[in-house]
C-alpha cells in the first residue's frame, strides 16, 4: 500500500516544470511491451515501467550532453581503437601487438589499396560467436571502418582520443 501512495506521489504533475511526468510516459509510448494492460494488477507495474524508461532516457541524455560519455557500444569501440592506435608506437601490450599487423607490412599485400589506406590486415576466424569477438578481428575490423583521415598514426596521442571520440559522438 505504501508503494502505491508513493507512486502516486511521483507521478502526479508538479508545478514550474516544462513537461509534466505523465506527457513523458506517454513520449516513451513506443518503448511500452506490446499488449500491456494498464487495469487491475498491472497498474502498479505500468508505473514502475513508465518510470524506468523516462529515467533512463534522461539518464542516457545527461551522459551525452553534460558529461560526454559514450554509449556503451561506442565506448568498447573507442577503447579498441586506441589499443590498435598504440600499436605501431609501441604502447600496446606486447600479446596484442602481434595481432596488429599493417596490411603494408605483409609481403604479396603491398600492391593492393588497402595498404595505401593504413589498413590493418583481419584474421579468419571459425567461430562466428567468438571469433568476431576476438581482439585479433574485432580490433582490426573497427580500425579498417574508420574514415581515412581517422586512420593516421601520425597524431599525438591526446588529439587523436580527442578526435576520437568526436567522430564517434558524430555517430549519434
Amino acid at each position: 500500500m505504501k508503494n502505491a501512495r508513493l507512486l502516486n506521489k511521483t507521478t502526479r504533475s508538479r508545478p514550474g516544470r516544462s513537461q509534466s511526468f505523465e506527457a513523458k510516459i506517454l513520449a516513451s509510448r513506443p518503448l511500452w511491451p506490446r499488449g500491456l494492460n494498464i487495469t487491475g494488477k498491472n497498474a502498479i507495474n505500468f508505473r514502475y515501467y513508465a518510470i524506468v524508461c523516462v529515467v533512463s532516457m534522461q539518464t542516457t541524455q545527461i551522459m551525452r550532453t553534460k558529461i560526454y560519455w559514450l554509449d556503451v557500444p561506442e565506448r568498447i569501440k573507442y577503447k579498441l581503437v586506441m589499443l590498435i592506435y598504440r600499436c605501431p608506437h609501441n604502447k600496446a601490450p606486447r600479446c596484442l601487438m602481434d595481432h596488429c599487423t599493417s596490411v603494408s607490412d605483409v609481403a604479396y599485400r603491398q600492391r593492393l589499396r588497402s595498404a595505401i589506406m593504413s589498413e590493418v590486415s583481419v584474421p579468419r576466424h571459425r567461430l562466428s560467436t567468438y571469433g568476431r569477438r576476438a581482439f585479433a578481428v574485432a580490433g582490426p575490423t573497427i580500425w579498417n571502418f574508420l574514415l581515412e583521415d581517422m586512420r593516421d598514426t601520425d597524431v599525438s596521442e591526446d588529439s587523436y582520443r580527442q578526435s576520437l571520440k568526436t567522430f564517434l559522438f558524430a555517430q549519434y
